[in-house]
């Protein structure tokens, strides 16, 4: 599933929050980029239609769409924060050299359940799995260098 600038524009307005050109900029950029950018990758391309902007600002903005779960912050430990843009449930896998992450759709993982002493421990709202390793790309580059 793909974000759409008119449904986020309705969930901030209806929030009771202002949509400025800034804001709706970063909207855009967020559904034409899709994927899984940094607060960095999308403070450039939104720069580029608004040279003013803060690089504060678009963290504000990032943040106000987290709060309103319009978007998810993966942090996975390789670099700065990304965020997931695709709020349908699936996993990823992430390449430990390029930083690349790709989607995996796949029923069987979101079949996986907690352990019971997980389950006796806290309260589970969800769960995702992450694979680490090498892309195609990567992964040909490793092997030659060899």
């Amino acid at each position: 599933m793909k974000l759409a600038v008119k449904t986020i524009i309705d969930r901030f307005r209806a929030s009771g929050r202002k949509v400025t050109p800034q804001r709706v900029a970063v909207f855009e950029v967020l559904c034409e980029r899709g994927g899984h950018p940094t607060v960095d990758q999308i403070y450039r391309e939104v720069r580029k239609r608004f040279p003013m902007i803060s690089l504060n600002t678009v963290y504000q903005i990032m943040e106000a769409l987290v709060q309103m779960k319009i978007v998810s912050p993966l942090v996975h430990g390789l670099e700065a924060a990304r965020y997931e843009t695709d709020p349908s449930p699936h996993h990823h896998a992430i390449c430990v050299a390029c930083k690349r992450i790709i989607d995996i759709f796949d029923p069987d993982l979101g079949r996986v359940r907690p352990p019971r002493v997980v389950k006796d421990r806290f309260q589970v709202l969800g769960h995702r799995v992450e694979f680490f390793g090498y892309c195609a790309d990567c992964q040909v580059s490793v092997e030659s260098a060899h």
